[in-house]
């Protein structure tokens, strides 16, 4: 299916509903309920997938596959934790900083640099375990 004929199934797909006399002020019961499949919203916001974004997908499960579920669950913890970290400190300088709140401030800035230190020894530790 290219382009247009996705395109025209999308419009084919919207001409078929119809609200019909409702009121303005309320849709109330007789309203219709719109049920839209995923390959219809993904056409609609994202356009047609490109061979582009398949060869990435290819790439990304093959990338997937050749490393260890060691690896993967490291990665995803400090993902989260440096945000956390990050969210923490920056928002604690800003309530220091702008708003002069030392309790939440200070306690927000000190957990940021907590997290970023446990996130250093958890990186250590699996660049120890995994490095040749």
């Amino acid at each position: 299916m290219d382009d247009a004929e996705s395109f025209d199934a999308v419009d084919a797909h919207f001409e078929a509903v119809s609200l019909g006399d409702v009121p303005d002020d309320t849709l109330g019961e007789s309203a219709i309920h719109l049920s839209l499949s995923p390959a219809i919203v993904q056409l609609m916001f994202l356009g047609p997938p490109s061979p582009e974004d398949e060869q990435s997908d290819r790439e990304f499960r093959k990338g997937l596959d050749g490393s260890s579920p060691e690896t993967l669950k490291t990665f995803a913890l400090l993902a989260v934790l440096l945000q956390a970290a990050l969210l923490s400190f920056s928002l604690g300088a800003m309530l220091l900083g702008f708003r002069g709140q030392l309790l939440v401030g200070g306690a927000l800035t000190v957990g940021g640099l907590v997290g970023f230190g446990v996130a250093a020894v958890i990186y250590r530790r699996w660049k120890r375990r995994n490095d040749p």
